[in-house]
């Protein structure tokens, strides 16, 4: 039923952009059903926030295009070349760049193809060209904007709901793996999980486009997320081989425990009233820190005030409640290889499109670089652009036959507007159905929208059959060449992108251990979130990589992120008076060992290993007054025993001699 009312109301907005485009005689009436079904969605702060930033791409790629022509009009080889650099610089930064941004970057690149390719044959027609793309945008815009705005019934929100449920899953995986006790099975869905708290931050997006209320609270629901992609890595099942028949350890377990059981339930009080609990559980781990003098077991105590910490903190910011920290920017992870493998893959298409034509001279040499480029950008912006050309190219094949049956038995019968609505939606209609399926969505987002670009929709229409053969067979080249080009010519190596990013994720670690006192401190959520980003990377291309086991290096991935807050916590006692001169030597000992991780992660381990023995005699026998958090020395020594356990968990993968994190010759 959602499916058939979004199918509906795209319908009604193509026929209300359509015959807007009419009415006002625009030049390329069809680019207005285009940008309908390009923006349409059902979730309003999406078709908001799309709408916004293909507006702002279109009209920075049509100055685009004028620009070029005033400079390379009578240059065709100058002009093919300064194109190719600017769809490069558009695949790089749409690569770079998340969620509709993304695509505000690929609609200024390809823009400058659709907009030129009308005025080739006279250039003195560029700016007419260019105000009618931006007209023909505008109109279906408006017609999207109306039709969805005004059929939207109104609901409750569903980003509170949305947040609760994922709560309640991540507190009921822990409660799983707590109760099977598996040992080094990574019985957590952790991945799962993160792909899940990695979508709540784009919702969070998406919720603020469309609500002012969202919108005064988004930095810190984003901190929220954020916060919950940390938690996953402070559910790392390290301690089942540590002591396990001490009270203390028992006690602070149970009270852990305790707060996962009642989050994994309903809540009748909301997120937020489940906070003053956690804070009062993490005031009795407290306590029970504060008395642990065995070193085994106060690394276990220390782990699980460090987990309640951090639940605090995300509940704290998802409910509304927390404090501080309001006004952080979560910056993306900047995958700079892929952008710059996109980005030669996005101008070597142009370059190569564009001599084919110079060469040929070839009529529709103008049609086949308005498939190759906007094919080009618009894979840029998917994770795996390498294996996502074939499901686009397919689709475009889809549309070829599709096109000529409307050419051949549909248009010529027509002799109205309705006539014309019902022929096109009947067309469009198994793309528009699709275009959310998981499955086939990118398949059918390329015959929806390369459809509309194959049919010859104007007023009065036309019929000229060798003009017709001539754009399908640009398609279909147009297909070859992308194909060659994201498969053969500069396809990916999966299991060289795998080491690339098992690689990434120790240097990272290496960087913060390196952290001057001068320097200003590293903050939690901004470097874990990046982290975060690259393992959901690492997944993807895991999952291209046949017979490669997932579980294991999942597993240390997240260990490696749990020990960049190790390191964290360290830097952060190197400014502890209470510390002393032999305290501060362990602390440096570590760092020192840290900063060389990946040459020996088993090296480092001894190293570490040592400091946390040269602390352990320091240790006050217990803290008579009460206080904030757990004595430094005893913060010192947890921290350095749960180091240890970390790095030889992570060890496979941060080892750059390792099979994991060496690329393949």
């Amino acid at each position: 039923l959602p499916t058939l009312a979004y199918t509906q109301r795209t319908m009604l907005a193509i026929g209300l952009a359509l015959y807007g485009a009419f009415s006002l005689q625009l030049l390329s009436p069809m680019s207005s059903v285009t940008t309908v079904l390009i923006v349409a969605n059902p979730v309003t702060g999406a078709l908001v926030s799309k709408s916004l930033w293909r507006l702002f791409g279109t009209v920075l790629g049509a100055a685009s295009a004028v620009s070029l022509f005033a400079v390379f009009a009578q240059s065709p080889i100058l002009f093919t070349v300064a194109l190719s650099l600017c769809i490069a610089l558009a695949c790089v930064v749409s690569t770079l760049l998340r969620y509709f941004r993304a695509y505000g970057a690929v609609l200024a690149g390809y823009t400058i193809i659709i907009v030129a390719s009308g005025s080739f044959a006279d250039p003195q027609n560029i700016f007419i060209g260019a105000l009618s793309r931006v007209s023909s945008v505008s109109v279906g815009l408006a017609a999207t904007a109306l039709v969805f705005l005004l059929t939207a019934l109104p609901k409750p929100s569903r980003l509170e709901a949305g947040i609760e449920v994922l709560v309640r899953d991540v507190a009921a995986g822990f409660l799983a793996y707590r109760g099977h006790r598996a040992g080094w099975t990574d019985t957590l869905p952790r991945a799962e999980l993160l792909r899940r708290a990695n979508a709540l931050d784009e919702q969070i997006v998406y919720a603020g486009a469309d609500s002012t209320a969202v919108r005064a609270r988004m930095m810190r629901l984003r901190r929220g997320a954020a916060g919950l992609l940390g938690l996953l890595s402070a559910l790392e099942p390290l301690h089942d081989r540590l002591r396990q028949d001490d009270p203390d350890v028992d006690a602070a377990r149970r009270i852990v425990h305790g707060i996962m059981e009642m989050l994994a339930g309903p809540t009748p009080g909301g997120l937020g009233g489940t906070l003053p609990r956690i804070e009062a559980a993490r005031a009795e781990v407290r306590a029970i820190a504060l008395r642990t003098t065995d070193p085994a077991a106060l690394t276990v105590v220390v782990h699980e005030y460090d987990l309640l910490q951090q639940l605090a903190q995300a509940v704290g910011d998802l409910s509304g409640r927390g404090t501080g920290g309001a006004r952080l920017r979560l910056l993306p992870y900047l995958d700079w290889s892929s952008a710059g493998r996109n980005g030669l893959r996005g101008g070597l298409v142009t370059l190569l499109g564009g001599l084919f034509w110079y060469v040929t001279q070839w009529p529709s040499g103008p049609t086949l670089l308005s498939y190759l480029i906007p094919a080009a950008c618009l894979l840029s912006t998917n994770p795996s652009a390498s294996q996502a050309s074939l499901s686009f190219a397919t689709g475009t094949l889809l549309a070829i036959p599709a096109s000529l049956l409307a050419q051949t038995f549909l248009l010529p019968q027509i002799d109205g507007f309705p006539l014309l609505w019902g022929s096109l939606c009947l067309c469009l209609a198994p793309g528009i159905w699709l275009q959310f399926h998981p499955r086939h969505g990118l398949r059918a987002f390329g015959y929806v929208v390369f459809f509309n670009a194959m049919v010859n929709v104007h007023n009065p229409i036309t019929f000229d059959d060798v003009a017709l053969l001539n754009t399908w067979a640009a398609f279909a080249v147009g297909v070859v060449c992308l194909v060659l080009v994201f498969r053969v010519l500069l396809p990916v190596n999966p299991r060289r992108e795998v080491a690339r990013l098992a690689a990434s994720l120790g240097r990272a670690v290496e960087r913060l251990a390196r952290l001057r006192a001068s320097r200003r401190r590293a903050v939690w959520d901004t470097w874990q979130n990046r982290q975060m980003q690259k393992i959901l990377r690492l997944l993807q291309r895991m999952g291209q990589v046949p017979g490669l086991d997932q579980v294991g290096p999942v597993q240390q991935a997240f260990a490696v992120v749990a020990l960049g807050r190790v390191v964290l916590t360290l830097q952060a006692l190197r400014r502890e008076p209470a510390l002393g001169g032999a305290g501060h030597d362990a602390v440096e000992r570590a760092l020192r060992a840290l900063r060389r991780l990946r040459r020996s992660p088993e090296r480092a381990a001894a190293a570490v290993k040592a400091a946390a023995d040269a602390a352990e005699p320091l240790l006050p026998a217990s803290d008579a007054a009460p206080a904030a958090s757990p004595h430094p020395l005893r913060l010192l020594v947890g921290t350095l025993g749960e180091a240890v356990v970390l790095i030889a968990k992570a060890g496979p993968l941060l080892d750059r001699r390792g099979a994991l994190a060496r690329p393949p010759c």
